[in-house]
């Protein structure tokens, strides 16, 4: 009978520890998921002609045809831009201002990224798309040619 009442004991340890298991993934998945949350930023978009709009949930998108009936949407919540070779995936939330200025080669503009630590840098843009987010007023697309400047919140 000590046989069969290990077995038990053994078994009831086994139901027990894949439950205490299964709750903490439960746990850990949800923070994970929470932790990975989207972020929404928040900036002040200056256009050519001085207006300044207040917009949430802001991103820089672009899409790409991929056949007849499929288009792809890219939502980014970085900048991608080129110094010298390399591409920069400058993150939002380490910017504290984005000043744009015609190309002379009348290509892109060029950016000046001012971020939260204070350093500068001047970049291209390293792919071509816009910026959207929610105004007050709806939801607000513009082409960074039509940019003076983007404040961060």
């Amino acid at each position: 009978m000590t046989g069969s009442s290990d077995v038990r004991q053994s078994g009831q340890g086994i139901r027990t520890f894949i439950v205490a298991m299964g709750l903490l993934l439960t746990w850990t998945g949800s923070a994970l998921a929470q932790s990975q949350a989207v972020k929404n930023f928040h900036a002040t978009i200056v256009d050519k002609e001085g207006v300044e709009t207040e917009v949430t949930s802001l991103v820089f998108f672009w899409e790409e045809k991929l056949n007849e009936q499929e288009v792809a949407l890219y939502e980014l919540r970085h900048l991608p831009v080129k110094r010298g070779a390399a591409t920069i995936n400058v993150k939002f939330e380490s910017i504290q201002s984005v000043e744009f200025r015609a190309n002379e080669d009348g290509g892109l503009p060029i950016l000046s990224v001012t971020v939260k630590s204070g350093k500068t840098g001047i970049f291209t843009f390293a792919q071509e798309g816009n910026f959207r987010g929610q105004s007050d007023f709806g939801e607000m697309v513009i082409r960074p040619s039509q940019l003076n400047q983007i404040r961060f919140k």
